[in-house]
């Protein structure tokens, strides 16, 4: 963590500086982050969901009476 803001600091400090519009590009790196962070985030509430619907299903029980009282 400590090296990514780092890395960051760096690139603000560069595109603020030395670049044209450098604050575009930070802006930019920061959209980048947010849609890493955001998918990542997601995956991890896909993958909850779906673990919670293969608990539930039916057709992973064998006993007929279990599934049954699943409904």
């Amino acid at each position: 963590m400590l090296k990514s803001l780092h890395f960051y600091r760096m690139l603000l400090h560069h595109a603020i500086k030395y670049e044209y519009g450098g604050w575009r590009v930070w802006v930019d790196t920061l959209a980048i982050v947010h849609s890493k962070v955001s998918y990542e985030e997601f995956k991890l509430q896909f993958n909850t969901m779906y673990e919670k619907y293969e608990r539930r299903r039916a057709d992973n029980v064998a006993d007929p009476k279990a599934r049954a009282q699943r409904y």
